[in-house]
């Protein structure tokens, strides 16, 4: 389920965010985590750009073969989550920090942090620099996901179906690859794409449909 080797640096700035917080690397993969000079926490940094509620349950179900030590606590660090899988892994005591809201919760012996961080309420509230799956853009994923999720993806079939122009289409199946939520083959007029994961590129829609407004972790 891990889809980078190492931690992102966007996960060290939001952490520094949080008052009373100490952080320190202890492998590529880890972190040493104490709150108030407190005890010590251990915890594999798994870097998930997405996560849909069904690819949550199959990570809570099967977490204790997917962590290489028992005294390793899971850290997910994600793009953003709907509030279902946020509600899913806080019952199961999973930590988790999301890029694009803030939201952090961190869970362990002694250890209990639920807030959101400002950088990542700003980041949504002013838009991340990146089109949202809005407008045409929102049209296109319909598409995949009505008519052509089990299909070839290509540029000009897209365009047609979703009235849109193959340089929108483009764009977007180009983001959605970046996320992992698109497998790519061939390449130049021969190129084509495929869905990867379809329950979280419906989690993405959803959430970027709607305006901004206050999360409910």
């Amino acid at each position: 389920m891990r889809s980078r080797p190492r931690i992102p640096s966007w996960l060290y700035r939001a952490l520094d965010q949080v008052t009373g917080l100490t952080i320190t690397p202890s492998t590529d993969e880890t972190l040493l985590i104490a709150i108030n000079g407190g005890r010590q926490h251990t915890f594999e940094v798994l870097n998930m750009p997405t996560l849909s509620q069904e690819k949550a349950a199959e990570f809570v179900k099967n977490r204790q073969k997917i962590a290489t030590q028992k005294w390793k606590a899971p850290l997910i660090a994600v793009r953003q989550l709907s509030a279902p899988t946020r509600q899913l892994l806080r019952k199961e005591g999973i930590s988790w920090v999301e890029e694009e809201t803030g939201v952090c919760v961190l869970a362990g012996p002694g250890l209990l942090i639920d807030t959101k961080i400002r950088d990542g309420a700003e980041r949504q509230a002013s838009g991340s620099g990146q089109a949202k799956l809005r407008g045409r853009s929102g049209l296109v994923v319909e598409s995949i996901l009505s008519f052509f999720q089990h299909e070839r993806l290509l540029v000009k079939i897209l365009a047609s179906h979703a009235k849109v122009s193959p340089g929108t289409v483009s764009r977007v199946l180009a983001r959605l690859s970046r996320l992992n939520l698109l497998e790519v083959f061939e390449t130049g007029p021969n190129r084509y794409w495929q869905v990867k994961d379809a329950g979280a590129l419906l989690d993405l829609w959803a959430g970027e449909e709607r305006r901004p407004e206050r999360i409910s972790a």
